[in-house]
């Protein structure tokens, strides 16, 4: 059945926030799952049943094993919800309904080798716009989650991106892509150092952006990203006061795209180094 919300409504407002504090609940158990694998050490890659999907593209059970929890408990909760994920697909969606955009294990590469910059991400849309975002950081124990139009949290404590006006005052992550090549990445890291800035590279587009959301980092930039990825992301951006592509410009559902997401103070500055 399409249960599809009507904005302002007491009734809108009551279904988001139950949906907001269910899947609070639900990233937290599923970043125990996660972390369960994660915590094997060397034996970690030995027994995830790693799969290629592509080139620097992988699947473990991990992944596999939290998007199905991910899946049951929003079925369980909100079985007129439609669900799309990483792993498994998309469910046929009707006008206007309620969809739930999930990546299991945002990072998998990091994941699977050790490196603490992973994490799990759920977003809640209507069509392409954003309601929802929640991003779980297990290792650090840091939950992220905004809701339209409601501010950027980080362990239920307001958020805001950096006031800074220069790409010297801190740094940009810089990601790039097997399919496109390295050349925009490589041009706008050689050009961002000669203008006095620096980068670095976040292992998860979710994580990256909640860092930027959070004051950590200034900006970030992939140059193709699936939904998934970068949509609670960039709603957490938005909501702490930050600048992201619109819509159109970036990742939909049904086709990938860049995100860039900046401090407005640097946003310019970012916009033209990538030109």
């Amino acid at each position: 059945m399409n249960h599809a919300l009507t904005p302002g409504s007491n009734t809108a407002a009551a279904a988001l926030v139950a949906r907001l504090e269910r899947g609070k609940t639900i990233v937290r158990e599923a970043g125990q799952i996660a972390l369960g694998y994660f915590n094997r050490g060397a034996d970690r890659e030995h027994e995830l049943d790693i799969q290629t999907k592509g080139s620097q593209d992988w699947v473990s059970r991990a992944d596999q094993e939290v998007e199905q929890f991910i899946r049951s408990q929003l079925r369980d909760s909100f079985p007129e919800d439609a669900v799309v994920g990483e792993e498994y697909g998309q469910d046929e969606v009707q006008d206007q309904q309620l969809l739930w955009v999930i990546d299991p294990i945002d990072g998998t590469t990091c994941f699977l080798k050790g490196i603490p910059q992973w994490c799990i991400v759920i977003a809640l849309s209507q069509g392409s716009t954003v309601l929802l975002s929640i991003i779980y950081d297990p290792v650090a124990r840091e939950l992220y989650h905004a809701q339209a139009g409601s501010g950027a949290w980080l362990n239920n404590r307001a958020i805001s991106v950096a006031p800074s006006q220069s790409l010297q005052d801190g740094l940009i992550s810089v990601g790039s892509s097997v399919q496109l090549g390295a050349g925009n990445s490589a041009r706008l890291i050689e050009q961002l150092v000669a203008s006095g800035g620096m980068y670095s590279r976040i292992g998860s587009c979710a994580l990256g952006l909640a860092y930027v959301a959070s004051g950590r980092l200034l900006g970030m930039y992939e140059p193709l990203i699936h939904p998934w990825d970068s949509w609670a992301g960039e709603l957490l951006v938005q909501e702490a006061g930050g600048r992201t592509l619109e819509r159109s410009q970036g990742a939909d559902l049904g086709r990938p795209g860049p995100t860039i997401a900046a401090t407005p103070g640097v946003w310019d500055a970012i916009d033209e180094l990538l030109r």
